[in-house]
């Protein structure tokens, strides 16, 4: 396992997408039909907070976080089991 990013869950999906691109000119890719995008250098990713619900395959209201932490695994099965 290992660390990927931490996905900030923003409410206004434009407006931080051009505030860390262009006033703290972070690079990276964008999806504006998902309100993703990805800043690999600093490991920094932005969604819509009210996307989260959907992203997690179950119907309820948007967290109350501000951030998710991302990890990455080899084998989701295995390290599941070991919870």
């Amino acid at each position: 396992m290992h660390f990927h990013a931490t996905r900030l869950l923003v409410s206004n999906f434009r407006e931080s997408l051009e505030f860390y691109r262009d006033v703290l000119d972070f690079k990276g890719w964008h999806n504006d039909e998902m309100e993703y995008a990805y800043f690999e250098k600093q490991q920094l990713a932005l969604f819509a907070r009210e996307r989260m619900p959907a992203a997690l395959a179950r119907v309820a209201t948007p967290p109350s976080s501000q951030f998710v932490l991302q990890f990455e695994v080899d084998d989701v099965d295995e390290v599941s089991s070991n919870f």
